[in-house]
């Protein structure tokens, strides 16, 4: 386990797709904002590194190991990037089991991972979904979540029958604004209680973050490098959580003022 994550931490892809350790390469750090570039030619077995910027003598040149959030980056490299930009955190919702329209809202909402590849909103169900941090516009939340929320909060075969229709074109249902405010409200609202949850799930795995004094001794230092990634994973997705809940909050007070 230890060599493979040696290899797997320090091994790059060359053009033809095999995994290669490259002397001296392998010592170049991290840096999320470089552009430098890392060529290969696996046929002359030659490897070149092309900088983004003029460096001074003395100077460290770093790449970027890829557009990875902090959970890649601790998994593949075992460190984080303070404030990534490319964090995301994934969010698993669900249909009430004893709605009597489950069977039908599965089956519509089944039907929508046809466009999940096209938006690159699904991790990987039809029910798990990827939540970016949300600008004031509200991107960042997929358009699919909040289809699945419209889609839960209907009650009754005619909702659901106006919902397709109105998607007759695209197959893509509960993508507009619902006509009925009230049940516009109440789809946001259960999803800004759902993410209030995880909020609360975070701050709990945050706080138990702390490591008692009498279980550092001579681990201190890797206990606490430890700590601080694991902090540092968690704080990016809570800032991502935290963003998504106060648009939530946001837009459903907007909707109740008009």
């Amino acid at each position: 386990m230890y060599a493979h994550g040696l290899i797997r931490s320090r091994a790059w892809k060359s053009d033809d797709g095999v995994p290669s350790l490259i002397p001296f390469l392998d010592f170049i750090n991290h840096d999320s904002a470089s552009e430098a570039c890392v060529w290969s030619d696996s046929k002359e077995q030659h490897f070149e590194v092309t900088v983004d910027h003029d460096y001074a003598a003395g100077d460290e040149i770093r790449i970027r190991y890829g557009k990875h959030s902090n959970a890649m980056l601790l998994q593949n490299f075992g460190f984080t990037d303070f404030n990534n930009s490319r964090d995301f955190v994934a969010v698993y919702v669900k249909l009430h089991p004893e709605d009597k329209l489950y069977a039908r809202k599965s089956d519509i909402l089944q039907g929508q991972r046809r466009t999940a590849e096209e938006d690159n909103e699904l991790v990987s169900r039809w029910n798990l979904f990827k939540i970016n941090q949300v600008e004031e516009d509200g991107e960042g939340i997929p358009v699919l979540l909040r289809a699945f929320a419209r889609i839960r909060v209907c009650d009754s075969e005619r909702e659901l029958d106006e919902l397709c229709k109105a998607a007759v074109i695209d197959g893509r249902v509960g993508r507009d604004r619902l006509k009925n405010r009230v049940k516009e409200v109440a789809a946001h609202v259960f999803l800004y209680y759902e993410i209030s949850r995880l909020i609360q799930r975070y701050d709990d795995h945050i706080n138990n973050l702390q490591v008692p004094t009498t279980q550092l001794c001579g681990r201190a230092s890797s206990l606490l490098r430890r700590r601080l990634a694991a902090e540092d994973l968690l704080q990016g997705e809570l800032r991502i959580l935290k963003s998504a809940r106060d648009w939530l909050g946001n837009y459903c007070l907007k909707i109740c003022k008009n």
